[in-house]
C-alpha cells in the first residue's frame, strides 16, 4: 500500500513570529514514518531559502523488512539535484546498519512569482510596468523563476517575452551601465566626507563589477560600478 506523509512548513514569517508546523502522518510501520520523517524534515531544510509556502510529499517507500535492524536514517540528494518538484532522494542507515536506497518525493512550494504583465522586446531594459506578480505554485516552474523586482528591473531582454510568461534568470542579461570610452563620474569618500571627479572608462562594466578608469592627469585607477556612469574608488 501507498504511503503517503505530508508535512507543511511555512517559511515566511507567522504573525506572531514562530514558524508553523503541521503534520498529517500515515504509516504502516514506526520504520517507515522515521524513514518518511527523515525525508521530510531534510527536504524542508533545503527549501530554507525559498519564498513562499513549502510542503513535502513522500511517495511508496520499497519493502523495509530488511532494514529493521536500523535505528536512524539519513536523507541525501544526489549530486548537483535540488530540492525542487519531483526529486529521487536518498536515505541511508547511519546507525545499526550500512546500508541506502532511494525513494521518490514531491516538493511542493506556493508563492508569489513574476510574469511578463505585456509582451517584452529582445533586447529592451526592463521597467517595472512591463511585469507583475502572481500567485501560484513556484515548484511547477524552472528553477530559476524570478520571484522579487529587483532580480529583474534593470535587466535586458535575451529574447522576445509574450505576456503572462513566467521570467526566468536565463530570459535575461545585465546591462553595462558604464561603456569603454565614455566619461564617467569618479566619486570616493571615507568617514564623514566624500569627493567626486571626471575620468573615462577603458573598460566596460555592470553594475557591481570592477573596471579600469583613465583620470584627468593620465593616471589608470580601478573602481566598482555603482550606477550608470558612476563609478566608485577606495583609497
Amino acid at each position: 500500500m501507498r504511503a503517503t506523509t505530508v508535512f507543511c512548513l511555512l517559511l515566511f514569517p507567522c504573525l506572531n513570529g514562530v514558524s508553523l508546523a503541521q503534520t498529517t502522518q500515515s504509516a504502516p510501520t514506526t520504520m517507515t514514518s522515521d524513514i518518511n520523517r527523515a525525508i521530510e524534515g531534510f527536504l524542508l531544510k533545503q527549501t530554507a531559502g525559498y519564498k513562499g509556502q513549502a510542503r513535502v510529499e513522500t511517495g511508496a517507500l520499497p519493502p523495509t523488512e530488511k532494514y529493521t535492524a536500523c535505528k536512524a536514517w539519513q536523507a541525501f540528494l544526489p549530486q548537483g539535484a535540488q530540492a525542487w518538484g519531483n526529486v529521487s532522494v536518498g536515505v541511508r542507515c547511519v546507525a545499526g546498519g550500512s546500508f541506502s536506497f532511494y525513494a521518490r518525493a514531491r516538493v511542493i512550494i506556493s508563492g508569489t512569482y513574476l510574469v511578463a504583465a505585456r509582451a517584452i522586446p529582445l533586447g529592451q531594459t526592463v521597467q517595472p510596468e512591463d511585469f507583475k506578480a502572481i500567485q501560484g505554485e513556484l515548484t511547477a516552474q524552472a528553477p530559476d523563476l524570478l520571484v522579487d523586482a529587483d532580480q529583474v528591473v534593470g535587466r535586458v531582454a535575451r529574447t522576445s517575452i509574450p505576456p503572462e510568461r513566467p521570467l526566468r534568470a536565463m530570459l535575461f542579461r545585465q546591462e553595462a551601465l558604464v561603456q569603454a570610452g565614455q566619461p564617467v563620474k569618479v566619486v570616493s569618500g571615507g568617514e564623514g566626507f566624500s569627493v567626486s571627479n571626471e575620468g573615462q572608462a577603458i573598460t566596460s562594466g555592470m553594475q557591481g563589477q570592477t573596471i579600469r578608469i583613465r583620470m584627468p592627469g593620465g593616471n589608470i585607477v580601478s573602481g566598482i560600478v555603482r550606477a550608470r556612469n558612476v563609478v566608485e574608488i577606495s583609497h
